[in-house]
């Protein structure tokens, strides 16, 4: 179930390249958007809500257009979107996938948007142990608060994540270090939230 649902990242980031390389941001990247052929090809689309990166005159509106479920922090707070906006939805994509949930839930799609701008994401291998390190801190990485923190382009992801599916080893993978964390930073950053 891993490598299936790494293989499916990998080709959602390289259909994100493509569209990143053609100065267009999908700003909807989620579950429902990535369609699966019966060939097994991975398609992403839904390009409904997608933006011209040389479009210089934008609305809150369109600022903040998006899933709650899967937005990125500054997509949320209308500030501008990058390609690392679309690589942080792809990482709530991935999490789900591996980990059987989202990072962020809750009972309104406003306490699911502050907790993508303000809450650390417990990591992935909390819900499921089968999750390497590797993996991990990719997932982190692309859920990172700060955009000049994600890794730097949907390419780069893929490559790692094609990495993974052969065996490579972490190094040749490159995910940024993250901090280690005990059992308790976990429960500490999202387990349990209060009111």
């Amino acid at each position: 179930q891993l490598p299936e649902a790494i293989r499916i990242a990998a080709q959602t980031c390289r259909a994100l390249n493509h569209a990143h390389a053609h100065g267009i941001l999908h700003r909807d990247v989620k579950p429902t958007n990535v369609w699966l052929m019966r060939d097994g090809t991975v398609k992403l689309g839904d390009f409904g809500l997608a933006l011209s990166l040389d479009r210089t005159e934008l609305t809150d509106e369109d600022l903040r257009a998006g899933t709650a479920a899967y937005i990125a922090p500054e997509q949320a707070l209308g500030s501008a979107v990058t390609p690392q906006s679309d690589l942080y939805s792809l990482g709530v994509m991935l999490y789900e996938m591996v980990a059987g949930r989202r990072p962020f839930s809750g009972d309104t799609a406003l306490a699911v948007i502050s907790q993508h701008v303000n809450s650390r994401p417990v990591a992935p291998s909390w819900h499921n142990p089968a999750i390497n390190d590797a993996l991990d801190r990719l997932i982190l990485e692309l859920l990172a608060k700060s955009p000049a923190d994600r890794p730097t382009s949907a390419a780069v992801v893929a490559d790692s994540l094609e990495a993974m599916l052969v065996g490579a080893s972490p190094a040749e993978a490159q995910p940024a270090p993250v901090r280690e964390t005990t059992s308790l930073d976990r429960l500490a950053s999202g387990v349990f939230v209060g009111r």
